[in-house]
């Protein structure tokens, strides 16, 4: 009777441990599936947000194009009385150009006639320091510490878990995380990374030129690396120490 009883007791216990190892098996699961559909949306989230930004751009281009052939066509319909002029030679005086275009053409090239190597010397004069990149360097370090795998594994833990991940990969730079979470009150693995990576850019010894491909700049300075941006018309963006200094029209 005792071993039936004790049998019975010990049968129970499996069937309550199981149940319980089911349920908790089911939060985490439930809780990693929706820490990784968040990490997945935010991703397309920000290349959604590019799109948009590219399409909201030339949607503008096209309304300025259609702007000013709208308005060469009236210019020529007002000047022209006879629709089927037909010109012959090197006729210079052709009516149905729309001077006052060229005209501002002319004042904007004039206005912004940049020597582009004179302006980013002298911002290299007036702003650039050749400092000890040791904090840089080490920063970037840690930064590998936080790949896609990693962000995706720490994603799925608890935040105990997360936690105690994030303070060994960030060496003995803590404080680090310490700051984050001075400003935020759940532990979000993107975020934090987002934010490492606005420390970063305060560090970066790089001088970031930004210039139309119609322009060349030449420089002796190591820590310039020029870009191409075809949004800027004339003039350049400079970016450093994660600050924008904008030289350009767009």
């Amino acid at each position: 009777m005792t071993e039936t009883l004790v049998a019975i007791l010990i049968f129970s216990f499996v069937i309550l441990l199981i149940i319980v190892m089911f349920f908790a098996l089911k939060r985490t699961i439930i809780k990693i599936n929706k820490q990784s559909k968040d990490y997945f949306l935010d991703k397309l989230q920000v290349y959604d947000d590019l799109i948009e930004e590219k399409e909201k751009k030339l949607k503008e281009l096209n309304d300025k194009i259609n702007d000013s052939e709208n308005e060469l066509t009236n210019t020529n319909n007002k000047n022209n009385t006879n629709n089927n002029v037909v010109f012959v030679g090197n006729e210079k005086n052709i009516d149905y150009v729309d001077e006052d275009i060229f005209n501002k053409m002319h004042e904007i090239d004039k206005k912004f006639n940049y020597n582009y190597n004179n302006i980013l010397d002298k911002f290299i004069k007036e702003n650039f320091k050749d400092d000890n990149n040791s904090k840089y360097k080490k920063l970037i370090k840690i930064r590998n510490n936080f790949d896609d795998q990693t962000i995706f594994e720490l994603s799925s833990m608890q935040d105990e878990e997360v936690q105690e991940e994030i303070k060994n990969r960030l060496q003995d730079d803590i404080s680090i995380f310490d700051d984050f979470m001075k400003v935020n009150d759940t532990i979000d693995v993107q975020a934090f990374v987002s934010y490492l990576d606005s420390i970063i850019s305060k560090y970066d010894p790089y001088i970031y030129v930004y210039i139309p491909d119609t322009e060349k700049i030449s420089t002796d300075n190591s820590y310039v690396k020029v870009q191409i941006d075809n949004s800027i018309y004339k003039g350049m963006n400079i970016v450093y120490k994660g600050k924008l200094y904008d030289y350009s029209l767009k």
